[in-house]
């Protein structure tokens, strides 16, 4: 039978240990929002977001009126998104180039309505999304484990 190693036991702790801290970080650090407002007459601006570059926004959202478009904008009032809207729907994904003030827009319209949305903003753990980040953590947890056992065997065959 086998012995487990010390420096297996570690490396089995540490993966899971950056795994947990990966989640908890997570945890802290997406939010999602939903909300319902009453909108005035010719407001064109019904969202915005304060990012920081890298950051991820998902979302959608529904309105009493139907409209042709919406667009987001970056700080620089640069157009990142564009989407045709049917029936005063749309969905929307996009991560942050730089940091500043985010904001989607549609066409001006000429009476009150009421807007539900409902979006999550996400910050990425070195550059990359959760589960890409856990992925790669379990990976390398699995890649050490395989280099140790190689070598205890590499090492166990020589001393015999």
């Amino acid at each position: 039978m086998r012995k487990i190693t010390f420096i297996q036991i570690t490396i089995l702790v540490l993966t899971l240990a950056i795994i947990v801290s990966a989640l908890f970080f997570s945890f802290l650090n997406n939010r999602t929002v939903s909300k319902h407002e009453e909108l005035a007459t010719g407001q064109s601006e019904l969202m915005f977001w304060n990012l920081k570059s890298g950051q991820k926004v998902t979302g959608s959202f529904l309105y009493s009126v139907t409209t042709t478009s919406f667009r987001i904008v970056n700080p620089d009032m640069d157009e990142i998104y564009y989407s045709s809207v049917v029936s005063g729907h749309g969905n929307f994904a996009f991560s942050a180039n730089i940091n500043g003030q985010y904001r989607l827009y549609v066409p001006s319209i000429m009476q009150s309505f009421t807007l539900d949305y409902t979006y999550t903003v996400s910050t990425p753990i070195l550059g990359l999304d959760l589960t890409t980040f856990i992925g790669l953590v379990i990976t390398i947890g699995i890649i050490l484990e395989l280099i140790v056992l190689l070598s205890n065997r590499f090492l166990h065959r020589n001393l015999q």
